[in-house]
């Protein structure tokens, strides 16, 4: 809508009958304008125009284009890469994330990052990347059980995700035994005796101990104790 000023005739009294019939026409356009949720805005000189606003947005103006109500997605666009320096969070969390895939991405998978500083971890545990978020995962865990002659005995671990290597020692003796991730076998070591005894292949709940062939050498005999360490 264009506005117009009215020019007073020579003579005639400002509040004549055409004048203020003038006056009430503009008006009565300028409010037909202004619904709910509207503001006053021009991207013209000298041409004020209405500009409603929808339900979350915000008034802003892009690199390009006019003036207008944007879009959660259109100031994220703005926001991207224009920090110049640290900002504060206000000791809140980001609680949901995209789960990192790329070179690049502020999580990695498969890459090592250095990350100065995070929210205070669980005592012995690392960040590890999630279905969409970072999460907890243990570096190690340890426990001991007692030997029960029965095969493929799970073990749980507690690590969340697959070991890559279980330690086992014979309480107060010297026999030891090994079990790598992707290797399904007890590695049994004495001075005297190497053997590999076949098991259940470890996951992210249980290892698994006891060969039918030799219980104590595959580390499940009856009457033998057991400590293991288990590696993540």
């Amino acid at each position: 809508m264009a506005y117009t000023k009215v020019n007073w005739a020579a003579g005639v009294t400002p509040l004549s009958e055409a004048n203020m019939d003038h006056l009430e026409t503009q008006y009565d356009e300028l409010i037909a304008l202004f619904n709910a949720h509207t503001i006053l805005m021009a991207v013209n000189d000298n041409d004020p125009a209405a500009l409603a606003v929808a339900a979350s947005r915000i008034i802003g103006r892009k690199a390009a284009g006019n003036i207008g109500a944007l879009t959660g997605a259109e100031i994220l666009a703005i926001l991207s890469g224009q920090a110049g320096a640290d900002f504060s969070m206000n000791s809140k969390r980001i609680t949901n994330l995209l789960a990192p895939n790329a070179a690049g991405h502020a999580l990695r998978k498969g890459t090592r990052v250095t990350i100065a500083e995070l929210p205070v971890l669980t005592t012995g545990k690392v960040w590890k990347g999630a279905a969409g978020v970072p999460a907890e995962a243990s570096i190690f865990s340890a426990g001991t059980y007692s030997g029960n002659d029965s095969a493929n005995r799970a073990i749980p671990h507690g690590l969340g995700v697959t070991p890559k290597l279980v330690h086992i020692t014979q309480v107060g003796r010297y026999e030891q035994y090994w079990i790598y991730d992707g290797d399904a076998v007890v590695k049994f070591f004495n001075p005297s005796t190497q053997q590999n005894l076949a098991v259940t292949a470890m996951n992210s709940t249980n290892f698994y101990v006891g060969n039918a062939t030799h219980y104590a050498q595959s580390a499940n005999g009856t009457g033998l104790d057991f400590r293991w360490l288990a590696l993540g």
